[in-house]
This record gives structure tokens, C-alpha cells and sequence, in this order.
């Protein structure tokens, strides 16, 4: 799972990217949906094909991703 943490530099991005959806945005998901509240989730370095993207999801209280 990725950190939320600002000290993640891009310099790392290529060691922790994922897809999206994936790990951490089930856990985002599962996170919004058991307390009912939408839910802000970013930044995650998303890897899509060969290139790297800083990425921020939202969730609704359903857990469903809302934003991209």
C-alpha cells in the first residue's frame, strides 16, 4: 500500500507506482464505504502503461470512486 506521506519524492513514483484501481484504492474505497463519508484520497503515483501520473481519487459513502 502507498503512504500518504509528502516525503515521497517522483524521484520514487517508478518504485511505487500502481494501477488504479488497485491496492490503495480499495482500501480508500473500504474506508469510505464503512464510516459513510466521501473521501479524498491523493496523492498516489499511478502507473499507466509506460508513464507515471500523480493521481487523486474521491469516493462517495458507497465507496464508489467518483473522481479521478
Amino acid at each position: 500500500m502507498i503512504p500518504f506521506d509528502s516525503s515521497i519524492g517522483t524521484q520514487y513514483f517508478a518504485d511505487y507506482a500502481e494501477e488504479i484501481p488497485g491496492e490503495t484504492t480499495a482500501m480508500l474505497s473500504e474506508a469510505a464505504r464503512s464510516e459513510g463519508v466521501y473521501l479524498i484520497g491523493g496523492s498516489i503515483p499511478e502507473r499507466r502503461g509506460d508513464k507515471l501520473y500523480n493521481t487523486t481519487t474521491a469516493f462517495n459513502p458507497n465507496g464508489d470512486m467518483i473522481l479521478k
